[in-house]
């Protein structure tokens, strides 16, 4: 086994409502990338090329997906949610594979250290490419499970905002109050005093 890494990204810290997603995934040097491939930070590709980076990097990779309701983040707190999405993820892919995740470096994005004796990155999503990918992943992943919710709740506009404060989401807010179980009430207390 060559020095293989997890890299670990979420996605969700910020929204009004839905959860936060960690996603993570393990390094395989057998692959290339192709060149019609685009692979980087999530927040700078688009749509297009984060369904088409979604799919390439599910077919070839090895990966975990955790996630946190938005009832969990306000019982526990954003980062509180965001390490036991973490360890969520983790657990995922260690469901999916034999190798001891002992001796595979975990490689996170950003300041926080979600997982005891991982390594932060500022800006890991763009620099390392495992980072990059779980990116995608949980950017995609989250994404489609609020477009999903959203065909419940048509009025929201979910498939345009996907749970973030958007005018119009606030607008919404004001207007009818939170969704049970959807939004976050942490989140979402002042927009609800203005009503």
């Amino acid at each position: 086994m060559k020095n293989l890494i997890l890299g670990f990204d979420e996605v969700g810290r910020g929204p009004l409502a839905g959860p936060v997603v960690v996603a993570c995934v393990l390094s395989n040097e057998e692959i290339k990338i192709p060149k019609d491939i685009v692979i980087r930070d999530s927040k700078k590709m688009t749509a297009r090329q984060k369904e088409k980076a979604n799919i390439w990097i599910r077919e070839n990779y090895i990966f975990g997906i955790g996630q946190v309701s938005a009832n969990q983040i306000d019982q526990k707190g954003i980062s509180n949610a965001v390490r036991l999405a973490a360890f969520l993820a983790l657990k995922d892919i260690k469901s999916k594979s034999k190798l001891d995740f002992e001796k595979i470096k975990l490689l996170i994005d950003g300041r926080d250290e979600w997982i005891d004796g991982s390594q932060t990155i500022i800006c890991g999503d763009d620099k390392i490419n495992e980072i990059s990918m779980a990116s995608i992943i949980a950017k995609v992943y989250r994404d489609n499970l609020m477009i999903e919710i959203g065909k419940q709740y048509p009025v929201w506009g979910f498939e345009k905002h996907v749970g973030y404060g958007t005018a119009w989401h606030c607008h919404q807010i004001q207007k009818n109050g939170l969704i049970k179980n959807l939004h976050r009430t942490t989140f979402c207390h002042k927009l609800i005093s203005k009503t």
